[in-house]
């Protein structure tokens, strides 16, 4: 089973992306389903809950994160009538990590609340280890010492899953065969797919010249038969006049 499998088995939102994201962050991808779990149940892009004032035609709590709603919810920030709240996938709330993400296109976009929120994690980590990193990660005090604790049996729990899949599926193997290269018999290295896709053309081609063929031979045939005609209408005409 692929690691993109293993996510989305796991209810990670946009498997793919999560694996090419976390990958260029630097971040275990254990490390990334842990953070994306414990943030937005799997990397909802949704609002957080925190006891925060919230202005009015902004957004609403736990509901979706939108372009729309994210710069109504910056400006009144700015404005100094409403607080912080989490954001996003990764739940950015600290405000030079907003404007982190703000300067890479957007905090309400989920891949760069993804990016912006796992290379600040992979730095907590790559500093303090797995289970300090997320307890900073989520800030101090005893709360964030339980999230550090629950973090670390979630990211045991998905590296342990994550390392399953190094047997393949029948339908993987099946994959790896078709895309695995082959010297053909021009010394050339393809595909086992291009060679069947350019056997399947030849036998094509065959077919069309055969058909192109038969439909000459028919022509041929025509034409002997109508100079057959010609021949005996000369030959009565000749019979005639004599």
């Amino acid at each position: 089973m692929s690691d993109v499998s293993v996510l989305a088995q796991g209810g990670i939102q946009q498997p793919a992306d999560i694996v090419t994201i976390a990958a260029a962050a630097g971040l275990d991808l254990a490390a990334a389903a842990t953070l994306l779990v414990k943030e937005s149940s799997g990397g909802r892009n949704v609002w957080g809950h925190d006891d925060v004032v919230v202005a009015p035609d902004t957004y609403v709590k736990g509901g979706p994160v939108t372009e729309s709603n994210y710069t109504a919810y910056r400006t009144a920030v700015q404005a100094g009538h409403a607080g912080r709240q989490g954001c996003g996938p990764t739940q950015l709330t600290f405000g030079p990590f907003q404007q982190r993400a703000d300067d890479l296109g957007g905090c309400w976009r989920f891949e760069i609340n993804c990016r912006v929120g796992f290379e600040i994690l992979a730095d907590h980590i790559r500093r303090r280890g797995v289970q300090d990193g997320f307890r900073a990660y989520n800030g101090s005090g005893p709360r964030a010492e339980a999230y550090g604790r629950d973090a670390k049996e979630k990211y045991d729990a998905w590296t342990a899953k994550l390392a399953g899949n190094a047997i393949p599926t029948a339908d993987e193997i099946a994959a790896a065969v078709w895309r695995h290269g082959i010297r053909n018999g021009f010394g050339d290295v393809v595909q086992a797919q291009q060679i069947l896709v350019a056997t399947e053309q030849r036998t094509a081609d065959v077919q069309r010249a055969l058909a192109a063929l038969a439909e000459q031979i028919a022509q041929l045939r025509s034409a002997v038969t109508e100079v057959d005609d010609i021949n005996r209408v000369i030959e009565k005409a000749f019979a005639d006049e004599t």
